[in-house]
């Protein structure tokens, strides 16, 4: 039947909002493993309301009734629990969260967020076009779900002892007692929690507009061996409207065959789409991703540092470039390559630059000398992770604080890879997120910010103050370009004593005070050290101030019931 080119009704808006969420969270089940196999039937989702046999679709999973009891609940939350509280517009927000360990029951691997508007429509589809306004909606959804498949099936896989829970959020209309069915009270439950990368808090899969209602649909996914992360509850973005989320280009996903072929697949074949070389996309210079900091796939275009800086590059950005390439040869391949070659994998005869490599790598115990040569038992070939080293530079500084002779022969191990076998061989492995922080979205700030924990680590306590100095000298100077590399930190003390004194700043619940020197909680080491200097001056007075909980008052929330 065709149809008009009129807004929905308010019962079609929402019915359309309750299509999305359910075929999203019955695909998400599909590729998170958390059913088996049998519990599904596969369907296509078209791009348009009134399909013929030659329109797109795209290939979805669908939970059938009468498989397990198990799988039966799941479609009760939803179709029973979930969308009563649609209809009845009293959900604000869903968070779908998958958990990883039953050990800590209310820590969240990966949260899918569905953000719920009604009534507040912001575009309107009488724009003349021959289109159907269902048909817009109908490619909309398409959209949301491509992205939302390929962006949950690039994930790692999840642990045995997986599990789900829902959560929801209400909004200001909703009675006190009320409750969906097969949902219960959890405004006074612990919180969930999930580990995020600061600077990147989460990513926006998309947004549908009925023409009445919006739902915007975010992921957040937890950030492991990172120094610079934070604990949040993701029903927090929900209910203060706080917009964390970076938005994926449609463009941007490279799908594959895998919507084509998706009856065929299990829940734990993944889409490789990394590349040894990529082009950047504002001037096409091809660009190695390991150099960029992707030791896994990358699912979205970047920027070359050349057009990111506008070619003026730190050299400690230049350094950790040439690190990268090194760390990646040692990892994957098992020859230690001579001196001629590593000019090779770098792309540099510069014997200074060669000289920094293998200092930082040395001096964070990356590599190490060894006393005698280790080989495989009953060969004469070096395990995997040790070789010769014969340097042809002076210079170059050993993990135990000797220098190394010019013309020596050398036996070394690359810790990274040694470590694998034999555990105890161990190196700071925050240093895996700082050489490879695999940016899902690349910003110069997080970039900015990725350099300044590289130059960072693993200074001594004096090594950092006198860093800091020259930062601030610099920042001091007014001439100083837009966006310098050098950038120092914002003074956290001052910002507080500031917020201090504004009469207008938000306010919570229950305020309380607390001493400026007992925040280091959620602080990186080196921000740590620079607001213990900055708080413990004499001349100035401790102040104390009112600063925000890290929780948020009490709403009304619901939980599935359990199995």
């Amino acid at each position: 039947m065709l149809m008009d080119k009129q807004e929905p009704s308010v019962e079609k808006s929402l019915q359309i909002i309750e299509e999305l969420i359910a075929v999203s969270l019955y695909c998400i089940s599909y590729l998170r493993n958390l059913f088996s196999e049998k519990n599904y039937a596969s369907g296509k989702y078209y791009d348009t309301a009134t399909p013929t046999s030659s329109s797109n679709y795209i290939s979805t999973k669908k939970l059938i009734r009468g498989v397990s009891k198990h799988g039966d609940l799941f479609i009760n939350y939803i179709e029973q629990g979930i969308f009563q509280a649609i209809e009845l517009q009293y959900l604000k927000g869903i968070s779908f969260n998958i958990h990883n360990d039953t050990d800590n029951p209310f820590e969240v691997s990966e949260s899918y967020l569905f953000g719920i508007d009604y009534g507040n429509s912001s575009v309107s589809f009488n724009d003349g076009s021959e289109i159907t306004v269902y048909d817009k909606i109908t490619q909309n959804i398409q959209g949301i779900i491509k992205r939302l498949i390929i962006m949950t099936q690039s994930l790692d896989l999840v642990s045995e002892k997986r599990f789900f829970t829902i959560r929801l959020l209400f909004n200001d209309t909703c009675p006190a007692d009320y409750q969906p069915p097969y949902f219960q009270d959890a405004s006074y439950l612990e919180p969930n929690v999930i580990k995020i990368e600061a600077d990147s808090q989460g990513l926006e899969i998309g947004n549908l507009d009925t023409g009445r209602d919006q739902v915007k649909v975010h992921m957040l996914i937890e950030k492991k061996n990172s120094v610079n992360v934070v604990s949040i509850d993701p029903l927090d973005l929900l209910a203060e409207g706080r917009n964390y989320f970076e938005e994926i280009p449609a463009s941007s996903l490279h799908l594959g065959e895998y919507l084509e072929t998706c009856e065929d697949l299990t829940p734990t074949q993944i889409v490789s789409i990394h590349s040894d070389e990529t082009n950047c996309k504002k001037c096409g210079t091809p660009i190695d991703p390991v150099a960029y900091g992707y030791d896994k796939p990358i699912w979205k275009p970047i920027t070359c540092y050349g057009c990111l800086f506008d070619s003026k590059l730190d050299p400690g950005l230049v350094l950790l470039v040439n690190i990268r390439k090194m760390w990646n040869y040692y990892m994957h391949n098992d020859e230690f390559p001579s001196f001629e070659k590593i000019s090779d994998i770098i792309g540099t005869t510069d014997e200074v630059m060669i000289k920094e490599v293998f200092n930082k790598f040395f001096s964070n115990n990356i590599l190490i000398t060894t006393t005698q040569a280790m080989f495989s038992t009953n060969s004469i070939e070096f395990i995997s992770g040790c070789g010769e080293f014969i340097p042809n530079i002076d210079g170059i500084i050993a993990n135990d604080g000797s220098e190394l002779r010019k013309n020596k022969q050398y036996f070394i191990g690359f810790v990274p890879k040694l470590s694998q076998k034999l555990p105890f061989f161990s190196y700071d492995k925050t240093l895996d997120s700082i050489f490879f922080p695999n940016f899902k979205v690349q910003r110069i700030n997080f970039v900015l910010n990725n350099l300044k924990k590289f130059k960072n680590f693993g200074l001594t306590q004096d090594d950092y103050f006198k860093k800091r100095e020259s930062y601030s000298k610099i920042d001091n100077d007014p001439k100083k370009p837009s966006g310098s590399i050098y950038s120092s930190s914002s003074k956290l003390s001052s910002t507080i004593e500031e917020q201090s004194d504004d009469s207008s700043a938000t306010t919570i619940d229950e305020p309380f005070t607390q001493d400026v020197s007992t925040t280091f909680e959620n602080l990186s080491f080196s921000d740590s050290l620079k607001f213990l200097s900055q708080s413990q001056q004499p001349e100035k007075k401790k102040k104390k101030v009112q600063l925000q909980k890290t929780y948020s008052k009490k709403r009304k929330i619901s939980i599935n019931k359990e199995y």
